[in-house]
């Protein structure tokens, strides 16, 4: 409900019905001696003692699911129980899955699950191990280890280039296909508007496969990361991209775990080796 902001949704979402719902705030409220919610005009909402309530229930929830991860280490058929692996598409099929041999070599019994995404929110409930993010985590519970830094590079294709000199192009004439506008924090997005290039852009997407489909079909100039840019494509001369930080993230309670840390060092093998 403190989502949704409707005792109807939030009904529908537990499968329960509003006066049920109802019925099970009321006694809590009662066993409290405070008032958990309130109705408004934009629907039903936390009073402060709600949203204390819900901080402390949602800490309660993480713990659990991190007892449950502990455990695990506990369990005689801990080495048949999936490590769950969070990262970028271009991150899990161009440099962890195609090293997944190098892994197996040191850890036989080794399953791993590839999830491919950008948010920490899954490590929070236990849904995934490890995560590689392109940022330092700021959560508490979380470990951060530093690996090699990624290098970036503006890329084109010969057919773009239509037979000009890739290191004289005049960048303010030319056409980009860059990263999300939405992501205005990010280094990538830093460097085009310090160099009044934004309104160069012809294309934008979150997905680095998509610049570079985009990037070989001939549309325009692409920042990539020099690792992972197809061989069919062009560097090309300007001001030095910034290059970008990935972490391994984890939880605190994994970081003793043998078998978290075999796969934390794999992968970190990986990025040595590829970029």
């Amino acid at each position: 409900m403190a989502e949704k902001k409707s005792l109807s949704q939030a009904a529908e979402q537990l499968g329960l019905s509003v006066p049920t719902v109802m019925r099970r705030i009321d006694a809590l409220e009662a066993e409290l001696g405070v008032s958990l919610v309130r109705k408004t005009t934009r629907g039903t909402l936390l009073t402060e003692a709600g949203k204390t309530a819900l901080d402390d229930a949602r800490a309660g929830a993480r713990n659990l699911s991190q007892f449950a991860r502990v455990a695990q280490g506990f369990s005689h058929d801990v080495v048949r129980v999936p490590i769950r692996i969070s990262s970028t598409e271009p991150m899990v099929s161009g440099v962890l899955a195609p090293r997944l041999p190098d892994l197996l070599d040191v850890f036989p019994d080794a399953r791993i699950e590839f999830d491919v995404d950008t948010g920490l929110s899954d490590l929070t409930w236990g849904d995934v191990d490890i995560a590689v993010r392109l940022a330092q985590p700021r959560v508490e519970s979380y470990v951060g280890r530093r690996l090699k830094r990624i290098e970036l590079a503006l890329f084109c294709s010969r057919r773009y280039l239509r037979r000009r000199n890739p290191d004289r192009l005049n960048l303010a004439d030319e056409k980009f296909i860059w990263l999300d506008a939405k992501y205005q924090g990010i280094p990538e997005n830093r460097w085009l508007e310090k160099n009044g290039l934004a309104a160069c852009t012809v294309m934008r997407s979150s997905s680095i496969r998509a610049l570079e489909q985009a990037c070989l079909a001939g549309v325009g100039i692409a920042p990539l990361p020099r690792f992972s840019a197809p061989a069919k494509l062009v560097e090309i001369s300007g001001p030095a991209l910034p290059p970008r930080q990935p972490w391994i993230v984890f939880h605190k309670s994994t970081r003793r775990d043998k078998r978290m840390r075999l796969v934390r060092d794999w992968i970190a093998a990986a990025c040595d080796a590829a970029f």
